[in-house]
């Protein structure tokens, strides 16, 4: 079907189909998980699963020694695999909900990591400009699709489960497409004089995704019972990221490019945003406006931090993996604890709970963003 279709062609219409099928489920996940009866323990535990078990999974599978395409394309089967799962058995109960997002999200991580050692061939010339393109490209599908689902489903919540079912045919599809792209080759020299940045790199990364994650449980809980949205109204709030993304993409990554460090920064010193706009808002309105600014902390996510290890180590794979590792422990222990506070805090401060939350989960936030301000910058020499 794509023999005369070009590489470049492919792993564009690979990136848009994927956040296609994942902009149709994934945006509702943790709002379902509320919706549903989920524990805030539960709900760290989901808020989390994409990056705790997507990036151990990566940890796991980076050991096999299968041909990358394969490796991609089977990652992407089994993905499909586990949506159908989901339209079976989710609504059963919230603890077959978590279980089955979390094989998800550890299937999940499997894809991305096959996709990034994809990109970082494709990118080798710019990181910046052409993590920022691809990037482009994977927001313009998720952004369809997430808007299509949330007001079809509106408050109809079962009939997500033909979302579920559409997302996998979607996965089996890329598996297929996944099959024609070039192999990468495994790298196996270490990088050279590089290791004292990327061990500091990686303790900031988990220090602030400690702070990061601790919102993720306490954000699906402030929707259904201080903002009483429904999921159309989640698209929308997920859909005015998506368009700052979409118009700010390529110019952050060119930014990118020329101050690095200044910019992984301002990305997450950026993300205070959004806890404030929860603790100080009266309606979804005001945080329909504070999410437009999730198009420059998105952008600069899906630029700034892997074109530093891109460019930092030579052995990719590995930098890629103990990144992600330490971003996964963070995401949960702060997950974990996000819910779990709330769950201890809610019997003595009542309906102000979340708000007091998130005003300290603002003040953490920033102040876990000020050590990538002292990473070493692109031109410093290894």
């Amino acid at each position: 079907m794509f023999s005369k279709t070009s590489l470049v062609d492919k792993l564009k219409i690979y990136t848009v189909l994927q956040n296609m099928a994942s902009g149709l489920v994934q945006p509702f996940a943790s709002f379902l998980g509320a919706v549903i009866g989920a524990s805030g323990i539960e709900l760290g535990i989901v808020s989390t699963a994409n990056t705790f078990f997507s990036n151990v999974s990566q940890l796991l599978v980076s050991k096999l020694k299968s041909d990358s395409k394969m490796f991609l394309a089977v990652s992407e089967a089994l993905l499909g695999v586990a949506w159908l799962c989901m339209a079976l058995f989710g609504f059963v109960s919230s603890t077959l909900y978590v279980l089955i997002y979390s094989v998800i999200a550890a299937t999940s991580g499997a894809t991305s990591l096959g996709w990034l050692l994809v990109m970082e061939r494709a990118s080798v010339k710019s990181r910046g400009k052409t993590l920022a393109e691809y990037g482009f490209y994977g927001t313009l599908g998720g952004f369809v699709s997430t808007l299509f689902a949330g007001f079809f489903v509106r408050a109809n919540y079962s009939e997500m489960r033909y979302f579920y079912f559409s997302s996998a045919l979607i996965f089996f599809f890329n598996a297929y497409l996944a099959t024609s792209f070039y192999q990468v080759e495994r790298k196996k020299e270490r990088a050279q004089g590089s290791n004292d940045q990327l061990t500091r790199f990686y303790i900031s990364t988990f220090i602030f995704m400690l702070s990061w994650s601790f919102a993720w449980p306490l954000f699906p809980l402030a929707q259904l019972y201080i903002f009483r949205m429904n999921e159309s109204q989640v698209a929308i709030l997920s859909i005015t990221g998506s368009v700052s993304t979409l118009l700010l993409q390529k110019k952050i990554g060119v930014l990118v490019d020329k101050n690095r460090t200044l910019m992984m920064f301002l990305g997450r010193a950026g993300l205070t945003v959004f806890p404030l706009a929860y603790a100080f808002s009266t309606n979804v309105y005001e945080l329909y406006l504070a999410n437009l600014f999730s198009g420059f902390t998105n952008s600069v996510s899906n630029t700034a931090y892997f074109s530093y290890l891109f460019d930092k180590a030579s052995d990719k794979k590995a930098a890629i993996t103990m990144y992600n590792v330490y971003s996964g422990f963070g995401a949960l222990l702060g997950g974990i604890l996000g819910g779990l506070s709330y769950e201890l805090l809610y019997p003595r401060l009542g309906a102000n709970t979340l708000r007091v939350l998130f005003k300290a989960i603002a003040l953490g936030r920033f102040s876990a963003s000020i050590p990538f301000l002292l990473l070493k910058k692109k031109e410093d020499t290894l």
